[in-house]
C-alpha cells in the first residue's frame, strides 16, 4: 500500500523555478514540472515513469478513492502540511461511484472500507504509494500541501518497489 523510500530530490524544489503550467485540477492542482531532470534522481528516471508533476493540494479532506489510470506514485514531499494519508481495504460488498469532477478515480463511501494503515510525511520524505488501493488525505493544517509526484501507469506498485530496492 505504501513504502517509505530512502531517496531525496537532487536540490531544493523552488516553485518559482520548478512549477510549470497547470495540467488540471481534480481535487488538487497538477502542474507541469518541466525541469524535473534537475530534481529527480536519475535512478528514478531510469524506471520509466509516465508523468512527473508538481502537486499543490488545496483540499483538506479528500474523499476515499483509488486511481483508475495510475498504478503507483512516488511522492517527494516538499510541504506536507500535516497531511495524513490513510489506506483502506474494500469490504466484500463495497461499491464505488464516479463523479464528473473526479474523472480519473473511483470514489468510495467510508462505510464500504476498512482501515488498513496510514502515514504522515514530513518535508524531505519520499513515499511510494499503491494508488490502486483506496486511500484519502486528511488533517492538512493550512489547506496547502506541496510535493513532486512521479507517476507510473503501466508498471505495478510491486514492480516499482522491487526496482527501487535494487538501486
Amino acid at each position: 500500500m505504501f513504502t517509505k523510500i530512502n531517496l531525496a530530490l537532487k536540490r531544493a524544489a523552488d516553485p518559482a523555478i520548478f512549477k510549470g503550467d497547470l495540467l488540471g485540477n481534480y481535487g488538487s492542482n497538477y502542474f507541469k514540472c518541466p525541469l524535473h531532470y534537475q530534481l529527480i534522481p536519475s535512478t528514478v528516471l531510469s524506471l520509466g515513469p509516465n508523468v512527473i508533476r508538481w502537486v499543490d493540494s488545496s483540499n483538506n479532506l479528500s474523499r476515499a478513492h483509488r486511481h483508475t489510470h495510475e498504478t503507483a506514485n512516488l511522492n517527494f514531499y516538499i510541504e506536507p502540511d500535516g497531511g495524513l494519508v490513510t489506506f483502506y481495504n474494500t469490504k466484500p460488498t463495497a461499491q464505488h461511484y464516479n463523479e464528473a469532477d473526479q474523472p480519473y478515480v473511483d470514489l468510495f463511501s467510508l462505510d464500504d472500507l476498512d482501515y488498513a494503515d496510514s502515514f504522515g510525511a514530513i518535508a524531505g520524505d519520499t513515499f511510494l504509494l499503491n494508488v490502486k488501493q483506496p486511500h484519502r488525505v486528511s488533517n492538512i493544517a493550512t489547506n496547502s500541501r506541496k510535493y513532486i509526484q512521479v507517476v507510473w501507469r503501466t508498471k505495478s506498485y510491486q514492480q516499482i518497489l522491487d526496482e527501487l530496492n535494487q538501486i
